[in-house]
């Protein structure tokens, strides 16, 4: 299969050919299927303020990346245009709510359901447009289940449903389903609780003798943000967040959606891994690499929604290597700044001294004075003669910086400070502060 301009092989199930044991045996009813939408995606217009890579969100470009993500069966919805303000502290990713049960319910057999094991699949037909099969597996612990329908015979387009049996209420909860186009593979993708699942296909147009696989895939190494696995479901990032997962799988594909605030007009993002690759979506409606470090700065449009990807790219996926994934607002302001010097001279008047460098502390906020993770500052010292020393700093994924900058020591004996007589006063400055009116100097000592 195709994503993008990456390949994608279907996920490997094994035919099962041996039926579990179960406890009881419980009748269910079909149910209602919920049949997804189209409907063009609200778009806004953004593009690096770093290398002025232009990234124009169309309803084009958008309608070719739901073309080339048919195969894992994106669907990208209308998402409302409502002020996103920033919480007034550094907001953390949620952690995804599963139901854990004291000890998990039984497997059940379902009279109308096919059994088969978790990891495993079945040979299934569908000899009449319409039909309905189902089928049913069970873990006995929390996990990431991955139900598909592949190989699907030419001339059909068949659709797969994923419901939980909630043993407590005696009903089925829906939990995903793929509604692609053609004889594609479906995948239906979610985080569930220990217990029985139940898998639906459905001939939605044509029919045939020939077999296609129908089964499910488990796995525990999954993240707080699953199941994101495609642009309907992406995780909805607002304010500064960074946003730490894994790859459970080599197909994992970890999608985020960012929603820019009211009077937001950049989006740094900042991405960190040994094993993935994260995306956005470029001019021509493909996805494109972030740079691989350092931080990245798009020019926004207010209320809009910006999309992002994660993709493993070692040989073999390994779920316990995290990639960082950091989406915020810009860094405008200091928050608790501090300015020092470890010379050990003797203090002239009042305020700081310092004969060759100083050191520079606090945090990076944005224009709500909210915490900045990877915020960008700009420190600056003018010295003695006129010397001006600017450095462009990172703050770290909390948004503090510890930052020294060192100048020309200058000499000839005495100090020189604001109100001392020299030409060019001794002063400290940094992004969000006025040295004027704030009268952030210092005394420059000079050697003898």
């Amino acid at each position: 299969m195709k994503i993008g301009s990456l390949s994608f092989a279907a996920l490997a199930i094994s035919i099962y050919s041996s039926a579990p044991a179960f406890s009881e045996s419980i009748n269910i009813s079909e149910p209602d299927f919920p049949d997804a939408t189209n409907t063009d995606i609200s778009y806004s217009d953004i593009y690096s303020a770093d290398n002025s890579d232009a990234i124009n969100f169309s309803k084009k470009e958008i309608n070719a990346v739901r073309k080339a993500n048919k195969s894992r069966g994106d669907t990208i919805r209308i998402q409302s245009k409502q002020s996103s303000k920033a919480s007034p502290n550094l907001q953390l990713a949620s952690t995804q709510a599963v139901t854990t049960m004291a000890s998990p319910p039984p497997q059940y057999s379902f009279g109308n359901c096919t059994a088969f094991s978790l990891g495993s699949g079945l040979l299934a037909t569908h000899e009449a447009q319409g039909q309905v099969k189902c089928y049913n597996t069970y873990s006995a612990t929390d996990i990431k289940v991955e139900a598909q329908a592949s190989s699907q015979p030419a001339g059909v387009n068949y659709d797969v449903f994923l419901y939980f049996y909630n043993h407590n209420t005696g009903s089925t909860e829906f939990k995903a389903s793929s509604l692609n186009t053609g004889n594609v593979n479906d995948f239906a993708t979610s985080v569930m609780p220990a217990g029985n699942y139940i898998v639906y296909t459905r001939a939605t147009s044509g029919s045939s003798t020939s077999a296609f696989v129908v089964g499910a895939l488990g796995f525990s190494g999954y993240d707080q943000h699953e199941a994101n696995e495609t642009l309907a479901t992406a995780t909805q990032v607002v304010g500064n967040q960074i946003m730490t997962g894994n790859t459970d799988h080599n197909s994992d594909i970890d999608y985020y959606v960012y929603t820019t605030a009211a009077d937001q007009s950049e989006l740094d993002v900042t991405f960190n891994s040994s094993n993935h690759v994260a995306q956005y979506v470029n001019s021509s409606g493909n996805w494109s690499a972030l740079n691989a470090s350092g931080t990245t700065a798009f020019q926004v449009n207010p209320n809009g929604n910006y999309y992002f990807r994660v993709i493993n790219t070692a040989a073999t996926n390994n779920p316990l290597v995290n990639y960082q994934l950091s989406l915020t607002r810009k860094a405008e302001f200091i928050g608790n700044a501090q300015v020092t010097n470890d010379e050990n001279l003797t203090n002239v008047c009042c305020g700081l001294d310092a004969h060759s460098r100083i050191n520079f502390t606090g945090y990076a906020q944005d224009a709500n004075h909210v915490t900045v993770p990877y915020g960008k500052v700009r420190l600056r010292v003018y010295a003695v003669g006129g010397e001006i020393v600017t450095r462009d700093v990172t703050a770290n994924s909390n948004g503090y910086f510890d930052e020294t900058l060192n100048f020309t020591p200058c000499t000839g004996g005495g100090y020189y400070g604001q109100g001392s007589g020299a030409t060019s006063p001794p002063a400290f400055w940094y992004l969000g502060m006025d040295p004027q009116t704030l009268g952030l100097g210092f005394f420059q000592h000079c050697s003898p």
